[in-house]
């Protein structure tokens, strides 16, 4: 026989207790609830096995525990996208974070803005994380839901009413060039997913180390891999023209770091014997990859959770210490790059 069904009235009920009381016991407004009665309550959710109607409330006009969390991604990205450990560690964080403070989480994955802002707009939600939207996109999130929007990794700028966390790309992008540079390595490549978002600014940091260095910014060296074309792997082999040539390439993320080195590696080149490579991220397939791979770090455990604290903070009616957050980013050195020497050493 299936189990009945119990509501917020009916336990109120049985513990002569008011279905607010309840309520907030089940919401985690407990605040002005005693520690008894928070005990006797929580007691018998786990005793009736009580099963909140959390939908019900997300889709009326009245209070609500779900949360948005959308994600604009690049074309580019396609359906592979939570094969990159980046989403998989921010939506996971995310998650425990609201689940935790008592909320649901709606996840949206989607390269058409006016389709995540339409889904916005289809649920009642208290409020939403908006992941590499442009400051545009952002805002017009915000303004049609009405509702506490907190960006990570907003790109094309902030401006003074945003909420965001971010990583500081540009000095990332600076530091895996620099280093290459400082190793005697002249001749950099770069390869990126697109030319929008945190890839745009890491070239801005690539740029800038060549400039440093009085060399030349040469467009012919930027190569944009799509990972939705079927000919990826074969058009990567472009590459290998630069092997045995001084050469280095800086990977906007470990992923297509470790799809470099392959490529290299399975022509019979040694890396970082015939071409260095540096990524991005430092997540587990820099410290898995053979070589190891040198590459940028980012805390993106760091990231997530302090876009969460945030966007809770704003739902419950507080200010947030800082609208802006950049974290900073710092060079693991591992063994992808070919070290300068000494004569004599």
């Amino acid at each position: 026989m299936g189990q009945v069904m119990v509501t917020i009235k009916e336990i109120a009920e049985m513990l002569d207790l008011s279905p607010t009381t309840v309520a907030n016991v089940i919401h985690r407004k407990t605040s002005k609830v005693s520690k008894a009665n928070v005990k006797r309550v929580e007691e018998a959710l786990k005793a009736y096995n009580y099963v909140p109607r959390f939908s019900l409330d997300c889709l009326t006009k009245g209070s609500t525990r779900l949360i948005g969390v959308f994600i604009y991604t690049d074309k580019n990205f396609g359906p592979g996208i939570f094969s990159d450990p980046f989403y998989g560690m921010v939506i996971g964080v995310l998650e425990y974070a609201f689940r935790k403070a008592g909320y649901y989480m709606l996840l949206y994955v989607e390269e058409d803005p006016e389709l995540i802002f339409q889904t916005a707009l289809g649920w009642n939600i208290a409020g939403a994380i908006a992941i590499t939207f442009s400051n545009r996109d952002y805002s017009k999130l915000k303004t049609l839901m009405g509702k506490p929007v907190v960006g990570i990794d907003t790109h094309d700028g902030v401006e003074m009413e945003t909420y965001d966390v971010c990583i500081d790309d540009l000095d990332g992008g600076y530091q895996a060039v620099e280093y290459m540079l400082r190793q005697g390595i002249d001749n950099i490549l770069m390869v990126a997913q697109s030319k929008k978002c945190s890839d745009a600014v890491r070239l801005r940091g690539y740029q800038k180390a060549l400039r440093r260095h009085n060399i030349p910014y040469d467009k012919s060296k930027l190569f944009i891999f799509d990972d939705r074309d079927p000919k990826k792997t074969e058009k990567m082999k472009v590459l290998l023209r630069y092997a045995d040539n001084n050469a280095g390439i800086f990977c906007v993320s470990d992923r297509l770091a470790i799809q470099v080195m392959e490529t290299f590696q399975k022509s019979g080149f040694q890396i970082p014997k015939d071409i260095s490579v540096v990524g991005y991220d430092d997540n587990i397939y820099a410290r898995l990859s053979s070589p190891r791979l040198t590459t940028i770090h980012q805390d993106v455990q760091e990231k997530a959770e302090a876009a969460a604290e945030m966007l809770l903070r704003l739902i419950s009616g507080g200010t947030p210490e800082y609208r802006h957050v950049m974290l900073p980013v710092n060079l693991v050195t591992r063994d992808s790059v070919k070290i300068m020497t000494i004569d004599g050493e």
